[in-house]
């Protein structure tokens, strides 16, 4: 209707109200609104965390610190992003699927994308692997050939010479991808906190402990200085572990 719908159904008579439910609505459409006004997709950080905010046992290794209802959660949330973001580092450490393995919701698995400065994602990887299954894309500071069904987004270049994360958020927008699961690791969640472009932060705590040999959640930034910039917004026990929810104000 080119902005005129409400004009064109009050001439024919019909009365219209506006802003019915919209405090209920505005969290589901969200990735929507972000995209349109914004120009940028609905971004949320998902982190896996032991009692003493470790996402790992040692860099670049696999390490498991929650249990099965985290994982089912973990599926669910995929199922309901565009996108599924990481860090190269999360590829070389767990050589991940990244897909929804739901029963029922296969079929929903996101585009999956990695932030790869120069195009370092190995060619034996699950991701390129399966490319020509569920899309892999690269953001990258490069262009190349990688595999079938992988394609790579050139973006501008940060300050610190990797993939500037605002301009690579404006390229997945333009891409229609609303709303952006980001799943780690450390470098990456550290980068988009950074750049103000956590709107939703979902910590899965577990009750275990890692040492202080482990990986930061955050890479080095504080916790507190953290959660500052966002208010809880909901809580739930998973099993062993517990899922706290925030957004920013």
């Amino acid at each position: 209707m080119a902005g005129e719908g409400f004009a064109i159904l009050r001439q024919a008579g019909i009365s219209v109200e506006t802003s019915l439910a919209e405090a209920e609505a505005r969290p589901d459409l969200a990735g929507f609104l972000y995209r349109i006004t914004k120009k940028r997709p609905y971004v949320i950080l998902k982190l896996a965390l032991s009692s003493d905010g470790k996402i790992a046992e040692v860099p670049r290794q696999r390490t498991t610190i929650t249990g099965s209802e985290v994982k089912k959660r973990t599926h669910l949330m995929r199922a309901q992003s565009d996108a599924i973001l990481v860090g190269l580092g999360t590829v070389f450490a767990d050589d991940p699927d990244l897909t929804c393995r739901l029963p029922g919701l296969e079929d929903r698995s996101p585009v999956r994308v990695v932030a790869d400065s120069r195009l370092a994602i190995p060619r034996t990887s699950h991701l390129a692997q399966t490319a020509g299954k569920v899309p892999v894309w690269l953001l990258s500071l490069a262009d190349g050939a990688i595999a079938p069904g992988v394609e790579v987004l050139r973006c501008n270049q940060g300050p610190d010479g990797h993939v500037d994360p605002n301009d690579a958020m404006r390229r997945l927008a333009r891409r229609g991808i609303n709303r952006v699961l980001a799943e780690g690791g450390a470098r990456l969640a550290r980068g988009l906190i950074e750049a103000g472009l956590v709107d939703e932060l979902s910590l899965f705590r577990s009750p275990k402990a890692l040492g202080p040999q482990g990986v930061d959640g955050f890479a080095g930034l504080p916790f507190a200085s953290v959660m500052a910039a966002f208010r809880p917004a909901g809580e739930e026990r998973l099993g062993d572990d517990r899922l706290s929810v925030y957004v920013r104000p």
